[in-house]
């Protein structure tokens, strides 16, 4: 016999009498008030977190939406590809076909499609929770031992308050499948919860499973040994034959989602991969190599297939007019570019890094204070002992989130890959947590949750106050400017352009549907304009020869300027001199050079 937890809706009389017998609560009703309370917060600050964030942009988001350009366009062949995943493409690119909106208008319409995934993320955040209540894992005579769990309105509180403060502030803003990574990820852990702790989980359940992690590798190439990982999970924590056997459907099912991609990719590239997302980003972030403009330096790092061209040392210049066409193709295909890209393993220099990474994800689990300070609190009234030990039987939780967090900092940990994971890692030890029979621990226990999710919304509230002030760091309002002032001065749609200090952040192309064929970096733009004029000529000749019919040079009106490492921001707009033939774009502060 187990005695479960319900989350308000429709429970049966023997299971409200378990309910009460174990103190778990003293009324499910209020489980449906602080729900309903929860989702309109977070339907409200979602809201006005994109609205805020709609002209929010990054690289990787350009790159989608590039993609989802290309299946409306039926350029098949700009499609595949080993570094992004196909399937945010394909919501991108229905929301554009539905919209039929011009590209001055994707980078909202992107915003929309997020929020609308945030909906779906609340969904499976619900069906998670609501499994972590219900796999309480007690044993028939845990209800006549002294203390209880933590009631399942303070369960609730926590839990919802922690999904707000994770995914408005960190996921919403972030062009990308950022968000459908977290549903998937939780709607995964929500079915491991119910096939392990379920007396008889059903085959449509276990095949479900499969289906969800072959639509996650669909999304990201993560998800894919992160199936793995999970199959193990239910492996072991339900061993047994009939057990292996369903878990063979699960697999199957996987398969049959995942194994397309995989023979097309394996196929295109005559040889076994599922992705080259990891092996690039291992390389990059463990062996400081460039991931743009790889030469094959350091020595031993690989031999290039096919790179972008330096033409010119100092400045330096780099020519990449074909093959792949794209608003800024450096970064629309990095797989391509940085073909043969295969560092030798040097482990002292790879734990080096991993120690550092392991502080950055230390200080980013101790965030946010409140919750942590929350937690502790609740840890004054808790059997440790017993606490202890129903952690551990939810490893089935937390562990795969630990996996899952162990891949990260072998390569790079960023905040936006962190919110599923510290989810999971969160509900192992809410979920754990049995409280002491006293006055004492059921005052923590009806206090210290609504202090905490007060403290978080306050923080989700300061965070949107602090955006209504001041500008985004992504935000690509200077790129909408140009873009608008380089079709003032008459540069066409289609055109190929060269430029000066824009990077990986060039949004103003997609925007006026131009491509960059040609660039120097920004960190070798105040050397351009500190060259002498016949050098700058020479500059100017090699764009030429690339093809560009223009150069655009950025003079401060970019959407981030990037600073040299150690060093202070760059100050493009200081070391501008433009001389003549050089015209400021109009509404903004970068010069643009008509090239004969």
């Amino acid at each position: 016999m187990s005695v479960s937890v319900q989350s308000g809706t429709k429970v049966s009389q023997q299971e409200k009498n378990a309910v009460a017998v174990a103190g778990l609560d003293q009324d499910l009703r209020y489980v449906s008030a602080v729900k309903w309370s929860f989702r309109a917060i977070a339907v409200a600050l979602g809201a006005a977190q994109t609205i805020l964030a709609r002209n929010a942009m990054n690289p990787d988001g350009r790159s989608y939406l590039e993609i989802a350009q290309a299946y409306l366009h039926r350029d098949w062949s700009l499609t595949l590809s080993t570094y992004w995943q196909p399937f945010y493409s394909w919501l991108l690119a229905a929301m554009l076909g539905i919209t039929g909106l011009p590209p001055r208008q994707h980078f909202v319409a992107a915003h929309v499609l997020n929020f609308l995934t945030f909906l779906a993320c609340m969904a499976a955040f619900e069906f998670f929770w609501d499994s972590l209540l219900r796999y309480q894992d007690l044993k028939p005579g845990d209800v006549l031992k002294a203390g209880r769990p933590l009631p399942a309105v303070a369960m609730w509180i926590l839990g919802y308050s922690i999904f707000i403060w994770l995914f408005i502030q960190v996921l919403i803003p972030v062009v990308g499948p950022d968000l459908a990574v977290a549903t998937v990820v939780l709607v995964d852990a929500a079915f491991v919860l119910r096939l392990v702790g379920s007396e008889a989980p059903t085959l449509s359940q276990y095949a479900l499973l499969g289906a969800m992690l072959g639509l996650g590798y669909l999304i990201k190439a993560i998800l894919f040994p992160t199936a793995f990982i999970l199959l193990a999970t239910v492996l072991v924590a339900r061993w047994g034959k009939e057990n292996r056997k369903r878990l063979g459907v699960t697999f199957a099912v996987f398969l049959c989602i995942a194994g397309p991609l995989v023979a097309v990719l394996s196929y295109s590239q005559r040889r076994f991969v599922f992705a080259d997302t990891g092996k690039l980003v291992f390389a990059w972030y463990n062996y400081d190599v460039l991931n743009r403009d790889w030469e094959g330096e350091p020595p031993g790092s690989g031999t290039p297939v096919h790179t972008t061209r330096k033409v010119y040392d100092h400045p330096a210049v780099y020519e990449f007019n074909g093959p792949i066409r794209s608003s800024y193709p450096p970064w629309f295909n990095p797989a391509y570019w940085n073909e043969g890209l295969a560092p030798h393993y040097r482990p002292v220099v790879v734990a080096k890094k991993v120690v550092g990474r392991i502080g950055g994800a230390i200080r980013l689990l101790a965030e946010p204070k409140a919750l942590l300070a929350g937690v502790v609190l609740l840890f004054l009234g808790v059997d440790l002992k017993r606490t202890g030990k129903r952690i551990l039987r939810l490893w089935i939780v937390w562990l795969p989130a630990v996996a899952v967090l162990s891949l990260y900092i072998l390569t790079v940990v960023v905040p936006r890959y962190m919110p599923a994971v510290e989810l999971l890692l969160w509900a192992g030890v809410l979920g754990g947590i049995w409280l002491k029979e006293s006055s004492f621990c059921s005052a923590l226990a009806r206090w210290v949750p609504p202090l905490v999710a007060l403290g978080l919304l306050l923080s989700v509230g300061r965070g949107m106050y602090w955006q209504v002030n001041h500008v985004r760091e992504d935000d690509a309002t200077p790129d909408y400017k140009t873009a608008d002032g380089i079709k003032q001065l008459g540069l066409s749609a289609g055109a190929k352009v060269a430029a000066i200090g824009f990077n990986e952040h060039a949004y103003w192309p997609y925007l006026d549907d131009i491509s960059i064929i040609a660039e120097i970096n920004t960190w070798d733009t105040c050397e351009f304009w500190r060259a002498a004029p016949a050098v700058q000529a020479q500059v100017l000749q090699q764009f030429v020869k690339a093809g560009a019919v223009a150069v655009v040079v950025n003079a401060g009106g970019a959407m981030m300027i990037r600073r040299i490492e150690g060093g202070p921001p760059l100050d493009l707009a200081s070391c501008a001199r433009p001389s003549e033939g050089w015209d400021k774009i109009p509404g903004s502060p970068n010069y643009i050079h008509f090239l004969k």
